[in-house]
């Protein structure tokens, strides 16, 4: 029975090396409110190549077990997160989610923001507000400290009309713009401004209603010159 324990361990072990070594896909969501306090979701997993590789029946047990391991929970719970893993797609992952009372108090206190970039910060002028991560942090082989990011999208979803920026994508639906990092990424800035006095607004609904409105005043005015030249000619 012992020799099966030892065995188990040994192949958690190594599994959880290969995961490491792998890499991890990250998604960062950051929501900022109207009232400029923040909602952060950060999504963590293992990467595609990983799973589909030879732990197929093992993805629930690895993603436990590394969350398990070297007081990840703790940590998590000492900062203020709570987690969960998330089983319902292909892929389990775990979701670690946090409210902020503030931009500022987000930008000091989120625990993900030294596995990027050394400076993270946000300046008010007027109505405008500006985020920016800068000094951006490569990760090099044999950094334990951190996590070996695959892949990781950061995602800052803005309330307001944004004036500047230097995302990667922007999903204009809801307002949401997105920065890729990826193995290799050499340098990496975040930078986004918004006016917190214009509030942003996308409602599919409302612009089918302008489109309505325009084409029946478009309709009425072909149909009033119409009866002017009907008119016209009958003189």
């Amino acid at each position: 029975m012992m020799k099966k324990i030892n065995k188990y361990s040994k192949i958690l072990i190594i599994v959880f090396i290969l995961f490491i070594l792998t890499g991890c896909n990250v998604s960062s969501n950051i929501e900022i409110h109207r009232d400029l306090s923040v909602s952060e979701t950060v999504n963590m997993g293992g990467t595609y190549e990983f799973f589909d590789n030879r732990y197929k029946m093992m993805k629930i047990n690895v993603i436990k077990e590394v969350l398990d391991g070297e007081g990840r929970k703790e940590y998590l719970t000492n900062n203020g997160y709570k987690y969960s893993i998330d089983d319902s797609g292909v892929f389990p992952f775990v979701v670690a989610t946090k409210r902020y009372k503030s931009l500022e108090d987000f930008t000091q206190n989120t625990i993900f923001k030294d596995e990027y970039f050394e400076t993270f910060e946000v300046v008010k002028s007027k109505s405008l507000v500006t985020i920016n991560a800068k000094n951006f942090i490569q990760y090099e082989d044999g950094d334990i400290d951190r996590f070996d990011i695959a892949a990781c999208s950061i995602n800052i979803k803005v309330p307001y009309k944004v004036v500047e920026n230097n995302a990667d994508s922007y999903d204009y639906k809801t307002n949401t713009f997105i920065w890729n990092i990826k193995r290799g990424t050499i340098d990496k800035e975040i930078k986004l401004t918004f006016d917190k006095n214009h509030i942003f607004i996308y409602d599919s609904f409302m612009y089918v209603i302008i489109a309505i409105v325009v084409l029946v005043i478009i309709t009425l005015i072909i149909i009033i010159i119409k009866i002017k030249n009907k008119n016209k000619s009958n003189f």
